[in-house]
């Protein structure tokens, strides 16, 4: 499924990604580094320069509402070294404020995916769905004054 994309994960989601848990509750593990050494999945890192521009030019709300996995390919994408990649996530915090930096085309749903691939999955949940991603886009929009400092 994933063939027709290059798959880029940031280092800190490979380092602190342990489990997900499935629609049963069971806590399933996660262990991407067999697929990187494959190079099924490219590891991409950003420096402590790229983060600290990123973190700099947010307010602290901003920086408090998403992870540091989510933060780092925010600014991994600020930085204009990855041109053809897309944020791909269900987090609203993370997308509003993708948004908000003034980056929301450089994001897409997983719905968005699997379309781009012409496939047809089930979506996990509605907060994967292009509606939903929408929706976050035009909220962190909305959002920047308090998210973005002057």
């Amino acid at each position: 499924m994933i063939s027709p994309y290059q798959i880029c994960v940031s280092s800190i989601v490979i380092n602190e990604a342990r489990f997900y848990i499935d629609k049963y509750g069971n806590h399933i593990p996660i262990n991407l580094n067999p697929a990187i050494s494959k190079g099924t999945i490219t590891l991409i890192e950003a420096t402590a320069v790229e983060m600290a521009i990123l973190e700099q030019g947010s307010s602290e709300r901003c920086n408090q509402m998403i992870q540091n996995g989510e933060k780092e390919a925010i600014a991994l994408l600020k930085t204009g070294r990855f041109p053809e990649h897309r944020f791909c996530t269900n987090d609203g915090a993370a997308v509003r404020v993708l948004s908000a930096h003034g980056m929301g085309l450089l994001g897409v749903s997983l719905e968005g995916v699997f379309d781009n691939i012409n496939q047809k999955f089930k979506l996990p949940n509605p907060s994967y769905s292009r509606n939903a991603f929408n929706r976050y886009i035009q909220e962190g929009y909305l959002m920047k004054d308090s998210l973005i400092k002057k």
